[in-house]
Order: C-alpha cells, then sequence, then structure tokens
C-alpha cells in the first residue's frame, strides 16, 4: 500500500514538472515575438508598415513548426491581410494611406495556425486639410477685430474627443471654438486692418502632439465695408426718379482699391432691365445715386444697396434697404370701353349699365382713383346731360335717362386726386326703340357642360346677331359667382364667326355670362349692347364626348371580358339544370304534394300583392276624382276613350243613359264636357 502510494506521488510530480517546463519553454518563445508599426504618431495620410517578427529561428520553429516566416500571416478585424516576406522569420503588411481611427477601434495581429501570437494597437489622427478656412474684419477702427472660421476634420471627434484648436496671428494666439452644433470653429481676435496682408497659423492639439497649416488672406479678401446709407438725404424725388445721398467718412481708408456697387430694385412686378442706375459718385465724404425709369407714379418701390471690393472672394457689406414712393400724376390712360359693353334692361328702360376694363392698380397714379363717368346728347356733345351715375370698379349704372328720346354717347375717364386722364373711352347708345338695334344683339346663348377627353370642359356658345354688315367681332365677359354684384368681371375678344363658341380658362367661378357685338367705327348705329346668360339659364351636360383611341380599346377589352363572363356562366347553370336528384322511395310521394304547396304559397303571394296595387290605385283615383261628381252608372259597361285628348276645364260631367243606336254604336256611355262661364277678376299675366 505505502509502494502504491509512492509512486501515484513521484508520477504527479514528474508530470506536474514537465508541464512546468513546457510552459516555460512556451512562454520563453512567445516572448522573442513582436509586431510593431514602422512609424508614431501617425495621422491621416501616412504610409507605413506593420512588421511581425521573431528573434530567433528557433523560437518561430517551436511556436509554429518548420516552415520559418511562411507559416506567418496578419489580420486586422479578423480580415487576412496581404502580407510580404522580410527575412526567413519576419513578415509585414504596407500601408499606404492611413485612415483615422482611435487607439481601441481595432489592431494588427501576427498568427500562426491559426492562433494568434502577438498583437499591436495604436491610433491613427486626424490631419488639418482645412479648404474652407475664411476670415473678415469690419472697417470701424484699428486694430480690427476679425473673426476667422473654418471646419474642422469630419472624425475629429471619434478619434480624440480632447483636441482643440488654436490660432496664431503675428505675436498673438487665440483659442478657437465651436461656432454650432456641426463642424465649424470660430476664432475672435484684433489685427492692424491697414496691412495689404495677414498671415494665420492653425494648430491641432490632441494625443499625437501638435499639427498645423498655414494661411496667407489679402486685405481685399477679409474687409467688410461700412453699410451704404448713413445719413441719407433724397436729394431729387418725381413721378418717374429719385436720387440720394450718404455721408461716407471713411472713404480715404480705401484709396487705391476699387469699389465694386450691387444695386437692386426689390419689386417682384418690376423688370429690373428696364429701369436705369446712375454710377456712385463720391465728394467729400458723401456719395450719391440716382435711380431712372421707373415705370409707374405714386407706387411704393424698395431698392437695396451694397458694395465690396472688386476682388474675387471679397465680401459684400451689410445691405441698405430703402422703399419711397414716386410722385403721383394723372392717369395715362382711361379705361377700355368695348363698343357694345352696355346693357339695358327691357323692364328698366330708364337705367343702363356701361361695362369697360378697369385699370391695373400699377397703372392708378394716385391715391383716391376712380372713374368719371358723364353722359353727352349725340346730336350734340357739348351737351352734358344731368343723369344719376353710380361708378364702381368695372361698371357705372345711370339711372333717369330717357332712352327712348334720343340717342347718348357714354365718355368715361380714369381719375385720381390730381385730376382726370387726358384721353377718353367712349361708347354709343342707340335710340332704345330703334328698330335696328334688336338686330344687332346675339342670340341664343348658353353654356354647355363638354365632356372631354379627361374631364369637364365649359363651353358658351351662341348665334351671330341678324345684322351682320360690318361687323368685327364679339365681346365675352363674365362675372364673380354673386350674381347681384358684378363689379369684378373679366372680358375676352372672339373674332367674328358663323357657329360661335367660346371655352373660359379652367377654374372659374362665374355667376353671369354676356356677349356683345362689335361693329365697324363707321357704323353709325353702332352695337345692340349685351346679352346675358344668367346660371339659370345654363344647359345640362351635352352629350359630347371627345374620342379618345385608349378608351375605346379599354372598352372593347372589357365588353369581350364580360361576354366571355356571361358566356360560361349561362353554361354553368344549363349544365346545373340537368342535375337530377334521386330520392328515397319514402320522400317520393311526399314530392307531389310539397310541390303543390309551395306553388299554392306563391299564387296566394302574388294575389295579395295584385290587391294591394289595385286599392292603392283606387285610393289614387278617389284623391284625383275628389272635386267631381258621379252619378250611380254600371261600372261594368265603362271603358276610357280609345284616344287621348288634352285635358280640358271641366267642373262637372253630365252623363247619358241613352242605349247603343246609329249615334253611339259601341253603346259605352257618352261623357260631354260642359262650358264653364268665364270667371272675371283675374290679373292677365304679361
Amino acid at each position: 500500500m505505502d509502494f502504491r502510494l509512492r509512486r501515484t506521488v513521484f508520477v504527479s510530480v514528474f508530470v506536474a514538472s514537465f508541464c512546468c517546463t513546457m510552459c516555460l519553454t512556451v512562454h520563453e518563445a512567445l516572448d522573442q515575438f513582436h509586431i510593431e508599426p514602422s512609424r508614431d504618431n501617425l495621422r491621416e495620410g501616412d504610409s507605413y508598415n506593420v512588421t511581425c517578427w521573431s528573434d530567433t529561428l528557433a523560437a518561430l520553429d517551436k511556436l509554429c513548426g518548420a516552415g520559418g516566416a511562411q507559416r506567418l500571416y496578419m489580420q486586422a478585424s479578423r480580415s487576412n491581410l496581404t502580407v510580404s516576406i522580410l527575412n526567413g522569420t519576419a513578415i509585414y503588411h504596407e500601408v499606404r494611406s492611413a485612415r483615422p481611427k482611435h487607439g481601441r477601434a481595432f489592431g494588427y495581429e501576427c498568427l500562426c495556425d491559426g492562433a494568434a501570437i502577438v498583437s499591436s494597437f495604436f491610433p491613427v489622427g486626424v490631419r488639418l486639410q482645412v479648404d474652407d478656412f475664411s476670415c473678415r474684419f469690419e472697417d470701424v477702427e484699428s486694430p480690427a477685430p476679425f473673426n476667422c472660421s473654418f471646419s474642422r476634420p469630419t472624425k475629429s471627434d471619434a478619434v480624440d474627443a480632447t483636441a482643440n484648436y488654436t490660432l496664431q496671428h503675428g505675436d498673438r494666439t487665440v483659442a478657437c471654438q465651436p461656432a454650432g452644433p456641426g463642424l465649424r470653429m470660430q476664432c475672435i481676435g484684433r489685427l492692424n486692418n491697414f496691412q495689404r496682408a495677414f498671415n494665420f497659423t492653425l494648430r491641432l492639439h490632441d494625443r499625437l502632439g501638435e499639427h498645423s497649416q498655414r494661411f496667407q488672406l489679402r486685405r481685399e479678401q477679409m474687409i467688410v465695408l461700412e453699410r451704404p446709407g448713413a445719413d441719407l438725404n433724397v436729394t431729387s424725388l418725381n413721378s418717374s426718379s429719385i436720387c440720394l445721398e450718404w455721408s461716407a467718412k471713411r472713404s480715404t481708408n480705401h484709396i487705391g482699391y476699387k469699389i465694386k456697387w450691387s444695386t437692386l430694385l426689390l419689386n417682384d412686378n418690376i423688370n429690373n432691365k428696364s429701369i436705369l442706375w446712375s454710377d456712385v459718385k463720391q465728394v467729400t465724404n458723401r456719395e450719391s445715386v440716382c435711380l431712372y425709369r421707373l415705370p409707374h407714379p405714386y407706387v411704393n418701390y424698395t431698392i437695396e444697396l451694397k458694395r465690396r471690393y472688386n476682388y474675387s472672394g471679397a465680401h459684400s457689406s451689410p445691405s441698405f434697404v430703402y422703399s419711397f414712393y414716386t410722385l403721383p400724376e394723372r392717369p395715362a390712360r382711361p379705361p377700355r370701353v368695348w363698343p357694345g359693353s352696355y346693357y339695358i334692361d327691357p323692364r328698366r328702360p330708364n337705367k343702363l349699365d356701361i361695362y369697360w376694363q378697369p385699370l391695373s392698380q400699377l397703372e392708378h397714379n394716385g391715391p383716391q382713383f376712380t372713374y368719371n363717368v358723364t353722359v353727352q346728347r349725340s346730336s350734340d356733345p357739348s351737351q352734358v346731360i344731368p343723369a344719376k351715375v353710380a361708378v364702381g370698379t368695372n361698371r357705372a349704372v345711370i339711372t333717369d335717362l330717357k332712352l327712348n328720346t334720343d340717342n347718348f354717347t357714354i365718355v368715361v375717364r380714369s381719375q385720381n386726386s390730381l385730376g382726370s386722364s387726358v384721353q377718353s373711352s367712349w361708347i354709343r347708345i342707340p335710340w332704345l326703340n330703334a328698330p335696328e338695334r334688336a338686330r344687332r344683339v346675339p342670340k341664343k346663348l348658353n353654356m354647355f357642360g363638354v365632356m372631354g377627353a379627361r374631364e369637364k370642359q365649359e363651353q358658351l356658345t351662341w348665334d351671330p346677331p341678324e345684322e351682320q354688315a360690318l361687323l368685327r367681332g364679339y365681346t365675352v365677359c363674365w362675372c364673380s359667382w354673386n350674381t347681384t354684384d358684378r363689379s369684378h368681371c373679366e372680358f375676352a375678344e372672339v373674332k367674328p364667326c358663323s357657329q360661335c363658341q367660346y371655352e373660359p380658362p379652367a377654374g372659374l367661378l362665374v355667376g353671369s355670362w354676356a356677349v356683345s357685338a362689335n361693329y365697324d367705327g363707321r357704323d353709325a348705329l353702332g352695337s345692340g349692347g349685351m346679352s346675358w346668360l344668367e346660371p339659370n339659364q345654363l344647359s345640362p351636360m351635352a352629350p359630347v364626348v371627345h374620342s379618345d383611341h385608349m378608351h375605346n380599346i379599354q372598352g372593347i377589352i372589357a365588353l369581350i371580358i364580360l361576354g366571355s363572363f356571361l358566356y360560361f356562366f349561362v353554361r354553368k347553370v344549363r349544365h346545373m339544370s340537368n342535375i337530377k336528384v334521386d330520392l328515397p322511395e319514402g320522400l317520393q310521394s311526399v314530392a307531389p304534394a310539397l310541390e303543390l304547396s309551395l306553388l299554392a304559397t306563391t299564387d296566394m303571394q302574388q294575389e295579395v300583392l295584385q290587391r294591394e296595387q289595385r286599392e292603392e290605385q283606387h285610393e289614387q283615383q278617389r284623391s284625383l276624382d275628389a272635386s267631381i261628381h258621379y252619378p250611380p252608372v254600371l261600372y261594368g259597361n265603362f271603358r276610357p276613350p280609345d284616344i287621348l285628348v288634352p285635358a280640358q276645364p271641366l267642373d262637372y260631367v253630365s252623363i247619358s243613359n241613352r242605349a247603343a243606336d246609329l249615334t253611339n254604336p259601341s253603346g259605352y256611355i257618352s261623357m260631354q264636357p260642359t262650358q264653364l262661364d268665364k270667371v272675371t277678376g283675374y290679373v292677365s299675366l304679361p
């Protein structure tokens, strides 16, 4: 027993000694393996090698077996790398352009037989490659405060969150701070603003040390000129031009430099190319500019002035924005009046409506804008008729005018606070009862909804007037949806036509339409006026369908599919009707009785339905004939007449009980209407 115990202890001690010896041997071999980059303080874009080697071939053979360096390979992020054999105990991996990374982002491993031997982790810092460095200072004082800005490298925070930046100019260094939530940085300091050029050194400080980038900027690239417009004075102003003058005390700071001005008119509805700017002039610390050819009097104009050095990349001064009104003047023209743009209501023969195309807001040329309407007798234009005139935006309503006594001329001018337009528009109103007047009005106005290929379109149609001699065309007028207010109307001209039609612009909400005929100015009578179409006169959608080949093809395909479906459906029903059911003998005797019961139930339902229909018709007949007294007759011998005749105003019916004879061969009851007495006291409608 003691012998066995001693043997076991001896074997255990031997195995433990052998294992320790092997561990020490492997550890000694691992200590002879190394992996390192070829350079320290690597930054983005640097080239370097990562080398893995063993101090002795014996150590390499000890871990990897025979074969030397060919047994070694390298990985990064568990991906095999391309390696080259340096000698019998070393391999290396070449990196030609380093990418920035954190020190623990990933490492390089050296392996053999699938087992890692040694690894290396090291950072690659960002590099300053700023291409948007910009600096500016304002021309206010010396030394002037400057503000420089740039964008820091994209991955700088991920690689090293402790990195910071400084900017040196001359012997002064300032710290740079983030300019917002993005990558933009700004550095603020002071400099002598009269230098011709400025040198700056931007430095990056991180765990790898210091990295710098140098910049040189010209004065023209940095200076921000003073905003123009200080102590502004308007030296000249009329209806089409303005001249401005302002202080320029620092103009002497820019002797030898050429200044470029930017002048702009900010009104969207006016083309800048149509106006004329003068050059900015400088006299004894004063600057001035003039603006000519402004198109409209009494309009609010807004201009913008700014300036900069005439150098690529120079900063512009803050904008000077100024608004002003040009002086007013009388309207330049009257409204446009068409020869037939008038209307006389037959129910009010002393009322006349005149319509015109109003001037735009830009053409008012002054405050208190309106229209001046006067009535003259055509036979004596110097005689002004004292009629009542109510003027609106695009029409005038003239009352207390005896239109059935003479021909009149209506004169319309534009007017504002400075007076009326020199020119005028006029329209000739013929005598109301002139027989030729009715022959000069378009007929049968109608509005159709025409279904086009894609959507519904409105179309106004009319017939030409009877009188077509010297006819030059038509004027179409449409007013807003409010039929009681025709103060918002638009006009369009249509050439002479035999089948006249007009398609209005899409999307209009129109309440009223009118058409008038225009005759040559040599015609003595003129137009017969406007023919109006009200909303209650509009026709329903006309069955006009424009051909669309694609829709036709789609319809044919749909019919073919539907026909095929119906064909197979009918065949299926016929097939199902031929199915026979064999019932047991005990149920076959019950089938006839059941069939008779179902038929009886169906007949009873039809009889009840017919009885209800007869009662309903009888009730309607009783309601219809409630006012007519019928004597007792034998209804079995009564039938309605063979030919339907129009209804006559009957009060009661006289019934003859004669038997059938030559005058009454049918033998039916003869119903003779009785003439009513004429009832007086009612008013006859016109």
